[in-house]
C-alpha cells in the first residue's frame, strides 16, 4: 500500500498543495480521538467534580497509556503533536534527588524547553525522609553488619552438631543461609541509605532544590496546582526494619525522618512559591506535620494576602502526632491569615490522622465564601451547632460535603445535621459520612476496624505505621499522583520529536500500596452518588485528580428532583442512631437519604 503524506498532497492538475482533511478538523474532535487512545485529560479536573477530590466510587482504572500510539499520532501533523504534548506534560513531578528519571537534573532539562513548560498545569514535589546519621555512624553500622555476615559464614563451614531429633531450635544450614542473606541485605541497605544521605546533604547545602523549584515555578507560566507529597520507597521500608532492631537510634525513626524532610520541603516550596509569584491557585499538602507551622509562623501577614487572593482550593492532610497541643492553634492562626483574603476559594479540606479537639471557629470563625463548593473535614471532634452554622452560611454554593471520621460531642446528634443537609442545601450533589460517630460512644466493630487501620497507627509501631492521610508511594509504581503525570526522563528532543515515555498509570491513589491489604480484607467501601457497589481506593480525603481522570462527566442533577419517598427515602424514613456510633449500613443509608430530597413531600426550609 502506498504511503500517504497526511500533511498535504499535490493536485494533479495544478501541482498546488491541498490541505489534508485532518488539518481542517476542530481541536475538540482531535482531542476526542486522543481521549480514546490515552484517557488522561490535558486539563485538571474542576474542584466541583467528585473525582477531583477522591477516586472513590469508581471500580475501573484507566487503561495504561499507549505511548507508541501517541508517538505515532504526534507525527501525523503538527496539530496532533501539540495536543499530545499538552497531555504528556500537563503534570510534572520531581523527586528529592539530583539524578534519576524525576530528579532535579531532569527538571533542568525540561526548563530548557519553553515549548514544553507552557503545557505544565500541575507540579508535584515528592520527598522521602531525611536521615540524620553522619558518615562515621553509617560506617560503624556497616562494619557491624559485615562482621555479622562473616561470623555466619564461618558457622556455615562448621560440621553440623548432633542434636536430638525433637530439638528443632538449633539453627541448621537453612536458617544460617537465611541469616546470611538478611545480613547482606542489611549491608546493602546501609550503603544505599548512606548514599542517599550524602546526596541529600549536597542538595541542601547547595540549595539545589530551592533553586530548581524556583526556576520551575517561574517557567511554568500556566501552572494551576502545586502538590507536596511524601514518598515511601523499598529502601525506607528496609531501613525502618533495620533501625528498629537497634537501640539508640530514636532520631532515625520514620516519624523523625519525615519531620526533618517535611520542614525542609515546606520551606523550600513555600519560599519558591512566594518568590516566583506563581499563577498556581490550587495547593495540596499531604502528610504535613503540625510542627511544620514553625516554618511559616514568622512570615509577615502581607505575604499571605496574594496567596489567599488567588487561592481556588486548599487541601491539607495533617499527620498530627502532636508533641505539643499548642501546635494546632498555631496552625489555625496561619490558616486564618490565608482564609481572610481567600474570597474566591471553592474547595477546602482539612484532615487529621487522629481526632482533634479544636473549635471549628479556630479555623473558620467569621469566614464566609460566596463561591465555596466543597468542604471536607477529617477526624475532628465537633458540635453539631458548629457544623450546622457553617452549612447554612454556605448553603447556596455548597455542592459536596465530606465528614470523614468526624465525631460529635455530647448533646449533639447527626440527625440534626442530616436534616439540615437535606432541607437547606438544595444544590448538594453528594455527601460522604464514612466512619462518623460520637466522641463518647463505644465504636462499633466496622468503624473501629477501619478507623484503627487508617487513622490511628499501631501503638506497637512507634508511630511509623501507614494510615489514612499518610500519602506514601511505592517506588516501583512510577507516579504518586495522576495517571499521565510524566516522568521527566520523557522529554522531547531539540527537533521536537516525541521520545518514549513509560506508562505512568499507578494502580492506586496518591497513597501507598497498603490499600491492596485493605481491599483484600474486605474494607473497600462505596461512596458513590448512585449507591452502586464499587471498589474504592483507600484515601478519599484528596482534592486532587487521582486516577479516575477518564470519569470527568459531572454528576447530572434533575431540574425537578424525583420523588423517592415510596422506596424508603421519605423524610420520615430517616433512621436514627440513638446516640450510638452508626454502623456502616446506617451511614451509607444517610448518604443516600440526604441527597434523595423530595420537593413535594419534604418540609419547607425555614432558614433565611
Amino acid at each position: 500500500m502506498p504511503t500517504i503524506n497526511l500533511k498535504h498532497t499535490l493536485s494533479r492538475e495544478t501541482g498546488d498543495k491541498i490541505s489534508s482533511p485532518i488539518l481542517r478538523l476542530p481541536d475538540e474532535l482531535l482531542d476526542y480521538i486522543l481521549d480514546i487512545v490515552a484517557p488522561d485529560s490535558k486539563e485538571l479536573i474542576d474542584i466541583g467534580y467528585k473525582s477531583s477530590m477522591s477516586v472513590e466510587s469508581f471500580s475501573s482504572e484507566p487503561p495504561p497509556v499507549d505511548d507508541t500510539t501517541l508517538n505515532i499520532l504526534s507525527n501525523v501533523c503538527s496539530r496532533f503533536k501539540d495536543l499530545v504534548l499538552r497531555r504528556k506534560y500537563a503534570r510534572v513531578s520531581v523527586r528529592f534527588t539530583s539524578e534519576g528519571d524525576e530528579g532535579f537534573e531532569r527538571l533542568r532539562e525540561l526548563l530548557e524547553k519553553p515549548h514544553l513548560c507552557k503545557h505544565v498545569l500541575k507540579f508535584s514535589f515528592m520527598v522521602w525522609g531525611f536521615s540524620s546519621l553522619d558518615v562515621p555512624e553509617f560506617k560503624k553500622l556497616l562494619t557491624e553488619a559485615q562482621a555479622r555476615t562473616f561470623e555466619l559464614q564461618q558457622e556455615m563451614g562448621k560440621p553440623s552438631k548432633s542434636t536430638p531429633a525433637p530439638d528443632r531450635k538449633w539453627p541448621n544450614n537453612y536458617h544460617i543461609e537465611r541469616s546470611i542473606k538478611q545480613s547482606r541485605d542489611d549491608e546493602r541497605t546501609i550503603l544505599e541509605m548512606m548514599a542517599r544521605r550524602a546526596e541529600q546533604k549536597v542538595i541542601i547545602e547547595t540549595r539545589l532544590d530551592q533553586l530548581r523549584i524556583l526556576a520551575a515555578l517561574k517557567s511554568f507560566k500556566n501552572l494551576q496546582q502545586i502538590r507536596l507529597m511524601r514518598i515511601h520507597s523499598p529502601l525506607d521500608n528496609a531501613w525502618n526494619t533495620f533501625i528498629k532492631s537497634r537501640s539508640g537510634f530514636e532520631a532515625e525513626s520514620e516519624q523523625q525522618r519525615w519531620m526533618r524532610a517535611s520542614e525542609h520541603a515546606t520551606r523550600s516550596l513555600g519560599q519558591a512559591y512566594l518568590q516566583s509569584r506563581s499563577s498556581a491557585s490550587r495547593i495540596s499538602l499531604r502528610n504535613l506535620l503540625p510542627q511544620t507551622s514553625t516554618v511559616l509562623k514568622n512570615v509577615p501577614l502581607n505575604a499571605f494576602y496574594p496567596i489567599g487572593r488567588q487561592l481556588v482550593s486548599l487541601e491539607v492532610q495533617f499527620d498530627n502526632r502532636l508533641s505539643n497541643p499548642e501546635d494546632l492553634w498555631e496552625i489555625a492562626t496561619l490558616f486564618r491569615k490565608v482564609f481572610i483574603s481567600a474570597t474566591g476559594i471553592r474547595g477546602v479540606h482539612l484532615g487529621f490522622a487522629r481526632p482533634v479537639s479544636i473549635p471549628f471557629g479556630a479555623f473558620f470563625e467569621g469566614m464566609q465564601w460566596d463561591r465555596i463548593q466543597y468542604i471536607g473535614l477529617g477526624s475532628w471532634r465537633l458540635s453539631s451547632d458548629e457544623i450546622i452554622s457553617f452549612l447554612l452560611l454556605h448553603r447556596k454554593s455548597l455542592r459536596s460535603v465530606r465528614f470523614r471520621g468526624v465525631l460529635l460531642e455530647e448533646e449533639s446528634e447527626w440527625k440534626d445535621i442530616l436534616e439540615v443537609l437535606r432541607q437547606n442545601l438544595d444544590g448538594l450533589k453528594w455527601v460522604s459520612l464514612r466512619s462518623v460517630g460520637y466522641s463518647n460512644a463505644v465504636p462499633v466493630y466496622e468503624t473501629y476496624n477501619h478507623y484503627h487501620r487508617y487513622d490511628v497507627p499501631d501503638d506497637s509501631d512507634d508511630g511509623s505505621g501507614l494510615y489514612l492521610g499518610e500519602e506514601t508511594e511505592s517506588e516501583d509504581q512510577s507516579q504518586a499522583s495522576d495517571a499521565g503525570e510524566p516522568s521527566l526522563i520523557n522529554l522531547i528532543n531539540e527537533e521536537g520529536e516525541v521520545q518514549h515515555q513509560a506508562s505512568t498509570s499507578a494502580h492506586h491513589d496518591d497513597f501507598d500500596g497498603s490499600w491492596q491489604d485493605d481491599v483484600a480484607a474486605g474494607e473497600s467501601e462505596n461512596e458513590s452518588d448512585t449507591g452502586n457497589s464499587e471498589t474504592e481506593a483507600v484515601n478519599d480525603l484528596a482534592i486532587g485528580d487521582g486516577l479516575m481522570l477518564h470519569h470527568i462527566t459531572p454528576i447530572a442533577r434533575s431540574a425537578s428532583p424525583q420523588c423517592n419517598c415510596d422506596i424508603g427515602f421519605a423524610w420520615g424514613d430517616l433512621r436514627h442512631d440513638n446516640g450510638a456510633n452508626p454502623t456502616k449500613a446506617l451511614w451509607k443509608f444517610w448518604e443516600q437519604w440526604v441527597i434523595k430530597r423530595c420537593a413535594k413531600h419534604d418540609p419547607v426550609s425555614t432558614s433565611c
